[in-house]
């Protein structure tokens, strides 16, 4: 659903968040369903818990909790996701669009973590960062050239190929 491709199409296109998850979610799920009980019986003897007293007692003594750093956080990236999640289907991204919801998302996550903005600063990816600014620069100026406008007039011209038009793009 977040990959920067998908993002790029669908606020172009003016496609929302709902006929996008009708169009490709539902089936990533189905997909997903299938995948885990396939998994399920192709390894069923490997994922039985071994019977070894030390392993067992290993697997009984562990907690989760030990794992997670700060409840507050995780509760609070649950109740963001939540809240993305919840935006996303009920407001149409002709009013709102999905990046400014994510990001705004992104900002009060950042505030409610209580984290020290620094290190979250520190921790950033910059190359990534980069490279998204690049791709939308490079997009957008695209764009203003009619280089897509010229690339989608000459995908018209095979209009009833639609497997040439897919092998082109």
């Amino acid at each position: 659903i977040s990959s920067i491709p998908n993002i790029l199409i669908m606020t172009t296109a003016n496609i929302s968040f709902n006929e996008y998850f009708l169009n490709n979610g539902l089936l990533s799920i189905v997909v997903f369903a299938f995948s885990c009980i396939v998994f399920i019986f192709l390894y069923k003897k490997d994922l039985t818990i071994p019977m070894d007293m030390a392993i067992q007692t290993l697997l009984e003594d562990f907690d989760i909790w030990n794992v997670v750093q700060s409840k507050r956080l995780l509760y609070s990236s649950l109740g963001s996701l939540i809240l993305l999640m919840i935006m996303f289907v009920l407001i149409p991204s002709s009013v709102i669009s999905p990046d400014f919801i994510a990001l705004s998302i992104a900002m009060l996550l950042t505030i409610l973590s209580g984290l020290d903005s620094k290190k979250i600063i520190e921790r950033l990816d910059f190359e990534l960062v980069m490279y998204l600014f690049g791709i939308f620069v490079i997009a957008g100026g695209l764009e203003k050239m009619k280089v897509l406008d010229t690339l989608s007039d000459i995908l018209g011209i095979f209009e009833g190929n639609s497997l040439l038009q897919l092998i082109l793009i």
